[in-house]
Order: structure tokens, then sequence, then C-alpha cells
């Protein structure tokens, strides 16, 4: 009951936006040896003290977590030390992830491995994605997708590209507009353009983030510019011009003003 009043009543301090109540609860909570979730709110102190700049503390409160066999929190052990540039301790932290019996957190660690060799090792990168993306379901999956489709783009591959980001548009997940735009951008820089076109316009049929609707809107709209269909081009552009993006309303409306 005292776990559950605990809970209740860290959902009103946060809810409140007491900062200073809900880590004095956690840090309460995290040193109590008889509380039924102390790795639980062991996690979230240690999330809070990274957020405070204290790493050194956040890693001391996640390992300790971690020992009390909470998962969550051997997942954000794992985490705070890579991002603190601990990357070999890290990826052996989530090794014990993978190793620790649930299934949801060793696809995830599995994708956290293939972000840590990602810009490094492409080899091993795609290696650990590709386990994600044969052992993962649904999200966890699509994702594994989509780095392996990243890495696939930044080598300029096309064909491994498609093969890629297309599961995810076909999954019908979250990223399928990110997956579609990705395949514009490719299609683009290869000089693609009917390529390019057919790509962006699925983005704007699957995703309506200003970003990527600006995106594929101001390229679309200046291919349709370069081949003269010049109404159609001006719709896209004054669409880019309305999301407000920084990137690509400044350059819709420079063609926009040769359509004056």
């Amino acid at each position: 009951m005292r776990f559950l009043a605990d809970g209740r009543l860290l959902e009103l301090l946060d809810a409140d936006g007491d900062a200073e109540a809900v880590y004095s609860l956690a840090a309460r909570q995290a040193g109590d040896a008889d509380s039924p979730a102390r790795g639980v709110f062991g996690g979230l102190l240690g999330i809070l003290q990274e957020q405070q700049g204290d790493i050194e503390a956040s890693l001391r409160t996640l390992e300790d977590a971690a020992r009390d066999g909470d998962l969550t929190a051997l997942t954000l052990y794992a985490q705070t030390l890579v991002e603190s540039g601990q990357v070999d301790a890290g990826r052996q932290v989530y090794l014990q992830v993978m190793e620790a019996g649930d299934a949801d957190l060793a696809v995830r660690a599995m994708l956290a491995l293939g972000q840590t060799y990602h810009d490094e090792d492409a080899l091993r990168a795609r290696a650990w994605y590709r386990r994600a993306v044969e052992e993962g379901e649904g999200h966890n999956s699509a994702l594994g997708a989509m780095f392996l489709g990243a890495l696939a783009k930044r080598e300029r591959d096309y064909p491994e590209a498609l093969n890629w980001y297309q599961r995810v548009i076909d999954s019908g997940d979250p990223e399928s507009g990110l997956a579609a735009a990705h395949l514009g951008e490719l299609c683009y820089w290869l000089g693609d353009r009917d390529g390019a076109l057919r790509f962006y316009e699925l983005t704007l049929g699957l995703s309506e983030q200003d970003e990527l609707v600006a995106e594929a809107a101001c390229r679309m709209g200046e291919i349709r510019f370069e081949r003269g269909d010049l109404e159609l081009a001006r719709r896209l552009l004054v669409r880019v011009v309305e999301t407000g993006d920084p990137s690509f309303a400044p350059e819709a409306e420079a063609l926009l003003s040769k359509l004056a």
C-alpha cells in the first residue's frame, strides 16, 4: 500500500511540476531496502540525476538499481554509460540486457548496440540491426529496418535502401512517412527526378509532419518548376512556405519569386 501511495503521489507531484519533491520521493524510495519497487525508483532517480548533470551519481544509482534486478534500470545504465563516453562498458551492459530474458528489451539492446557502431563500423552495425529486424516485432523491427536503410542511403546504395525503407512503408509503421522521404532524398541525390517525385508524393500521403511536408513539397515544387509545370509548382511551394520550415521555406520563397 505504501508503494502504491508513493506511486500515486509521484504522479501528482510530477503533474504539478514540483521537481524537487519528485526528486526527494524518488531518492527515498530508491534507498528503501524494503520497497517492492526499489529498482524502478532507482531508475527514475538515475534519470533525474543525469538531467541535473551529475553523471557520476546517475551511473552509481543506475548500477545499484540494476543489481536489484530491474531490467529497465540496467538498460538505462547501459545508455548512460554510452552517452558519457564509456562506450565499451555500455556495450557490455547491453549484452547483459540481452541475456536477461526480456524479448522486447533484448531487441532494443540490439538496436542500441547497432547505434554504438553506426558511425565507426557499418558491418557490425548492420549485424545488430539485422538481428533486431529478424527477432523483433512491430515498431522495434521497423526501427531496425530504418537504421539499415540509413546505412545504405549513406553509401548511396539505392537497391539496398529501397529494400529496407520499403519494408517500413509496407508495414504501416509511424516511421513510414520518414522512410518515403529518405527514398525521395536519395533519388534526388542520384539525379533520379522521377523517383524523387514518386517517393516525395508518397511522403505527403503518409505524413503531416511539417518538416517532412516541407521537404517533400519543396523538392516536388523545384522539379515541377524545372519541367515547366508552373501552376503545380506554385501550389507546392506555397505549401512549403505555409509550414514555416526554416530549412525549406526560404528556398521555396526564392523559387516563388521567379514565378511572380
